[in-house]
């Protein structure tokens, strides 16, 4: 629920940069280009910029789509933060992206500070993502049980394996279900008449 919320605020927030002429890009002739009344000094002669602020609202409506696209048509084999992670590699290769296009940006030598933590954000998310082939990643990798002097000969129950988040929803719908037959039901035994004890 959080990943395609977080995506569909920033998309709706980045049109606060167009009211404040905040977030544009070099000058342009494009059609779509916005009209800046006091750009930067090295832009003085231009009048219209790329709207990036445009840019990275439209890429993050895409996202919504994308991420509500990916939770629909695979969700037997997502497991829970898996559309959070999609988020995380989502949104900062988009920002990496239009960070080639931004001119007032925070840089560190000749790179921008936003384009090394978009980086980052995608290693990390892409480290922590089910693995290839055996199903296997670092997040969902089963633990090894501890062994100690405290537990020595002693049996350690294994420990369940993760679910998809459709089957815990199906299995979900099932108690619901039997719950409210047997609700049901209770309430047309409580309903009928009693009969008398003597016969």
């Amino acid at each position: 629920i959080g990943a395609p919320a977080f995506l569909l605020g920033q998309g709706i927030g980045r049109w606060g940069n167009f009211f404040n002429q905040e977030l544009y890009g070099p000058p342009t002739d494009l059609p779509w280009g916005i009209p800046i009344d006091n750009p930067l000094a090295e832009y003085a002669g231009s009048t219209h910029f790329h709207p990036l602020f445009l840019y990275e609202s439209l890429l993050s409506l895409v996202g919504v789509a994308v991420i509500l696209y990916v939770a629909r048509r695979f969700a037997s084999r997502l497991r829970v933060g898996d559309m959070l992670l999609l988020y995380f590699i989502w949104y900062p290769a988009e920002r990496f992206v239009l960070e080639f296009l931004r001119t007032d940006n925070w840089k560190i030598g000749s790179v921008p500070m936003a384009q090394v933590v978009s980086m980052l954000l995608i290693a990390a998310a892409g480290a922590t993502r089910p693995g290839r082939g055996n199903g296997a990643s670092f997040r969902h990798a089963s633990r090894a049980p501890r062994r100690g002097a405290a537990g020595a000969g002693r049996k350690v129950r294994p420990r369940p394996s993760h679910r998809p988040v459709g089957d815990r929803h199906r299995s979900c719908g099932a108690a619901i279900a039997r719950f409210l037959v047997r609700l049901r039901g209770s309430r047309r035994s409580s309903a009928s008449p009693a009969r008398p004890w003597f016969g």
